[in-house]
């Protein structure tokens, strides 16, 4: 993953106003919306009901014009949500958050598939072992569902915990990396 950071100053002088384009998908999780802007994905999420998804993209990107379509950053990433795919296509990313959200995101890159991690385990990983709760925090609100695996973050007692898209997806998600990294 190539990952552009639009952080709160470049965002307001650079990308506000800019188009960002999106375009639904089936995965094997179900439907998702995926958009870009001119430098690369800025927002995957699951979205059972199309306008809903929409909605959550809007909010997130309040200041920006939408057009509905694909583009080959959609298309890079959706490739890796196929079976047998995973590390094959580079994906550009543009990813607006904090400095400390974007570090969060970062090493959560660091996390294989087929394994899960715990959110003291990335805070210590970045430095911060008292910011557990910042740490989930930023985990939550990660724009790129599986593309940034925020999935594979579970609780030091080994249960899931949450998922902004449902614990019983997450789940699936987990047992068919698991699968999948026993498979090779």
């Amino acid at each position: 993953m190539i990952i552009e950071e639009m952080t709160a100053d470049n965002y307001a002088k650079v990308c506000k106003g800019v188009i960002i384009r999106y375009s639904f998908a089936e995965t094997l999780f179900g439907r998702v919306i995926v958009a870009s802007s001119l430098l690369g994905v800025c927002f995957l999420g699951f979205c059972d009901i199309q306008e809903s998804g929409l909605n959550e993209l809007k909010s997130r990107f309040p200041k920006n014009s939408f057009e509905e379509g694909a583009d080959e950053f959609q298309m890079a990433a959706l490739s890796l949500l196929q079976p047998g795919k995973q590390g094959r296509a580079e994906v550009r990313l543009h990813l607006k958050g904090t400095s400390f959200q974007l570090k969060v995101w970062k090493a959560l890159l660091s996390v294989p598939q087929g394994s899960v991690t715990t959110y003291s385990q990335i805070a210590q990983l970045i430095g911060s072992p008292k910011a557990v709760r910042a740490v989930g925090n930023a985990v939550g609100k990660n724009p790129v569902s599986l593309l940034i695996p925020c999935h594979r973050v579970i609780c030091s007692n080994g249960l899931p915990g949450g998922y902004h898209w449902g614990a019983d997806r997450k789940k699936c998600i987990l047992e068919w990396e698991r699968k999948q990294v026993e498979v090779c």
